[in-house]
């Protein structure tokens, strides 16, 4: 197919915002007012940290197991860390690029905190850095087939076409080098438009990250500048950077796909779960800030000192915090009311076949290892052991299980999943929803119903491929 000029976002593509991500901004702000400013400045030195080193792993520039990735994050990038089986590169190359890629971060950061519109210089400076210790870039000849590598201008649009050509054997067409000034003016009139309108922040990212790597406009390094550019619209949104993980890559390459195609859905539910993510992990992270205060002169100054004490201590919760204990209870109600009538509905279909489905709802203890294949975000959320609300639906050798956890106590923040079991699979169904005390109770709940319609489906897709479609 021939290459596809880039479009602005349709009404269609608005009405895919939700309340979830001015939540998360809400949470992140106020949990920084509770933060020692060392423990924020550490959190956000790991975080960019996970985004040098991912943005490379996607790429496959790179490739580091999960235990070596955790002690990089951990102690910090060094080049005695880094075997040599890491990349066809040394490592004192390796360690160069991650460096790269965190002071491109850095600047980001400096570059929103200046107010200045995105430019095409800006555009061609975050590609020269990040790329400063690429020298070359492996290229695909269409006459003879063969890949072969080349040297690397940093900076400078393409001069030839880079397509690549797909397993099925079609190619993946790519802005032509005669028209990418062009299509690049269109990209960033269209984005400043976004930013003056305002454009919810998940959408504005979303597009200009996918309008980018549909234009492709460098020889290489698209990726990694999208991901910057993306990251630049988050964080003027007091959202965190942009970080899908390298075990999240066929997701994210298939949302950016179905993003092409016209269909932003997955590329805003993977931008949501990234941000979530984070959120959870900078809760686990939260210590109260001590004050130094006067001595108190009146009964009001001290209870107001012993509430400060209490905070410090984690035995209360900031009155705002509360917000997500109020929604719990009417979250619960409609998912047992939904899960309910789901047994019905099955019912009516599965009981001349036999056994029919059931449900229960109640209260279990959890391991952390129960739930490994949960993935990344549900391993760092739990305690060990955590006392956890369930509702189950049990029936034709399968069980569709949905639970609420609380990854930090006192923090605010709920997770709820929903865990498909049966003799041949385990795992959860779609993203997680997170429920945070930025969110009013009716936005919550209507976020809530969505979610849980979209995981049913999904498990019960599941159930019926595993029994009846194979």
């Amino acid at each position: 197919m021939p290459y596809e000029f880039i479009r602005g976002l349709s009404d269609a593509d608005l009405a895919l915002a939700d309340t979830e991500m001015p939540a998360l901004a809400r949470v992140i702000d106020d949990y920084r007012q509770y933060l020692p400013v060392e423990t924020w400045n550490d959190f956000q030195a790991r975080v960019a940290r996970e985004w040098a080193i991912e943005t490379g792993q996607i790429e496959g520039l790179y490739k580091f197991d999960r235990g070596l990735t955790v002690q990089l994050l951990d102690e910090g990038i060094r080049e005695t860390l880094i075997p040599r089986t890491a990349s066809e590169m040394s490592p004192e190359q390796v360690t160069a690029i991650l460096n790269d890629h965190l002071g491109v971060l850095e600047g980001l950061f400096a570059f929103v905190k200046g107010g200045q519109p995105l430019t095409k210089n800006y555009i061609h400076q975050i590609h020269q850095a990040l790329l400063r210790n690429q020298d070359t870039h492996e290229v695909y000849s269409a006459l003879t087939g063969e890949r072969f590598k080349t040297s690397l201008v940093t900076g400078r649009y393409k001069v030839r076409a880079n397509s690549p050509t797909l397993p099925d054997g079609s190619t993946l067409e790519f802005c032509p080098p005669e028209h990418v000034e062009s299509e690049m003016e269109r990209l960033l009139a269209l984005h400043a438009e976004h930013m003056e309108v305002g454009v919810p922040v998940e959408l504005a990212a979303a597009w200009l990250h996918q309008a980018f790597t549909h234009i492709h406009p460098y020889p290489d390094g698209n990726g990694r500048v999208a991901r910057a550019l993306a990251t630049i619209v988050l964080i003027k949104g007091g959202l965190m950077p942009l970080v899908p993980v390298l075990t999240e890559r066929p997701r994210y390459i298939s949302a950016l796909s179905q993003a092409d195609n016209g269909d932003f859905k997955e590329l805003l539910a993977c931008f949501r779960h990234w941000q979530r993510r984070l959120v959870i992990a900078l809760g686990q992270r939260l210590v109260f800030q001590p004050q130094t205060t006067p001595e108190p002169q009146s009964i009001d100054q001290l209870l107001g000192l012993v509430q400060r004490d209490l905070l410090k201590a984690g035995l209360t919760t900031p009155g705002s915090w509360t917000a997500s204990e109020k929604t719990m209870p009417r979250l619960k109600t409609l998912a047992t009311s939904r899960l309910q009538r789901l047994v019905s509905e099955l019912e009516s279909v599965v009981r001349p076949d036999g056994a029919g489905w059931s449900f229960s709802f109640g209260s279990t203890s959890l391991e952390k290892t129960h739930l490994e294949p949960a993935g990344q975000l549900l391993d760092i959320a739990l305690e060990p052991t955590l006392a956890t609300s369930v509702a189950m639906l049990t029936g034709q050798q399968a069980s569709l299980s949905f639970a609420f956890l609380t990854p930090s106590p006192r923090r605010g923040l709920k997770v709820a999943y929903l865990w498909y079991q049966s003799r041949n699979a385990q795992r959860v169904v779609g993203d997680e929803f997170l429920l945070t005390f930025g969110e009013s109770e009716e936005d919550a709940a209507s976020r809530f119903v969505a979610w849980l319609d979209r995981c049913l489906l999904e498990g019960l897709k599941l159930w019926r491929w595993e029994n009846f479609a194979r």
